[in-house]
């Protein structure tokens, strides 16, 4: 383990190294944004969007906090705890909450959507809309998930999880590919399915607001769009044959 662990530190030292030097050539440098500032396995670091000049970061622990952006910042705010939903084991760590994005028009919507590891089934990766409170621009609304899509995984790695939204309006959302030693793919005949089958396209699509699914914790639903894609489903679009996801 000793070993492993220089191992990994010299990599570390390394790969740092390397990223200045890139950067030295470039005639740029490399400076702590907020040295100042601690939070637990950071995984994304953005913003809303909305001129209120806040640092939104998401935790792979399950939580998201705030800070005004300021270099000397020491502290920040729990923006939306949701550690008791999401499932993090420090030796399986390519689960947990493993994407965060702000819908286009969050100053308007409020919305925000994370993709998580569920603590309600095993090794099972879920996408939900999540909105702010209308109480404090500063906390989500801890009452409300949408949840649009659930995926089974096979392993506990190679999860994906990065949430994007593209120029066109849609939600984007890797998958990974599938885990394990040797990136096994589980993909046949019976799991090939076309746009039109699973309504892909529709699922995602935010550009005007569209909102489909149920609200779990308010017991209220909307259209059902909730659909199951096995780890490996080959996603083709019926007119061209293009692989859309895999």
């Amino acid at each position: 383990m000793r070993s492993l662990t220089m191992k990994f530190m010299a990599v570390a030292a390394m790969l740092i190294a390397t990223t200045a030097t890139q950067a030295a050539d470039l005639g740029v440098s490399i400076e702590a944004a907020f040295p100042n500032l601690r939070i637990a396995r950071p995984i994304v670091v953005t913003h809303a969007g909305d001129g209120s000049n806040r640092i939104f970061v998401a935790s792979q622990l399950g939580s998201v906090h705030v800070f005004d952006k300021n270099s000397e910042v020491e502290e920040a705010d729990v923006f939306f705890d949701h550690e008791e939903q999401v499932t993090y084991k420090d030796k399986e760590n390519e689960e947990g909450l493993l994407g965060f994005a702000m819908h286009p028009n969050y100053k308007e919507n409020g919305e925000f959507f994370l993709f998580y590891t569920t603590s309600d089934a095993e090794h099972t990766s879920v996408v939900s809309r999540f909105r702010v409170s209308k109480d404090d621009p500063n906390k989500a609304d801890s009452t409300y998930e949408e949840e649009l899509i659930r995926i089974p995984q096979p392993f506990w790695n190679h999860n994906g999880g990065t949430l994007a939204f593209g120029p066109d309006g849609y939600l984007y959302i890797a998958l990974g590919d599938g885990g394990k030693g040797g990136d096994i793919v589980f993909v046949t005949n019976s799991n090939l399915h076309t746009l039109q089958d699973i309504r892909y396209r529709r699922l995602y699509k935010a550009k005007n607001g569209q909102s489909g699914g149920s609200n779990k914790k308010t017991g209220k639903s909307g259209e059902d769009l909730i659909i199951e894609i096995p780890c490996g489903t080959v996603i083709k679009d019926q007119a061209s044959s293009k692989i859309i996801v895999d």
